[in-house]
C-alpha cells in the first residue's frame, strides 16, 4: 500500500507543483501519516494549520516533524490511485 501511495502521490505532486515538488519518500510519508494521527489524538483536526504550526502559540510537535508548507503540499498531492477524471490519463 505504501508503494502505491508513493507512486500516485509523487505523480500528482509532479503534475501539480512541477519542479518545486520534492519526491515523497517512505520516511516522510510515515511522518505525514503520523501527523494526521496526532491531529486526531489531540483533537487538533478542527484547528487551522496556521495555528498548529504557529511559532508563537502553536504546538511544537508539528514543527518538529515538517514545515507547514510541506505538509500542505503533501496534503494536496496525496493520492491512493490515479484520477480517472484527469484528461491526461
Amino acid at each position: 500500500m505504501q508503494a502505491v501511495i508513493l507512486l500516485h502521490t509523487n505523480a500528482e505532486g509532479k503534475k501539480r507543483y512541477d519542479d518545486s515538488w520534492k519526491e515523497l519518500l517512505p520516511p516522510e510519508l510515515i511522518a505525514y501519516v503520523g501527523l494526521l494521527l496526532l491531529m486526531g489524538v489531540f483533537k487538533d483536526a478542527t484547528v487551522s494549520l496556521q495555528d498548529l504550526w504557529s511559532t508563537v502559540d502553536g504546538r511544537s510537535r508539528y514543527n518538529a516533524v515538517m514545515s507547514r508548507s510541506r505538509f500542505v503540499q503533501i496534503n494536496c498531492a496525496f493520492r491512493f490511485a490515479i484520477d480517472l477524471h484527469d484528461q491526461n490519463v
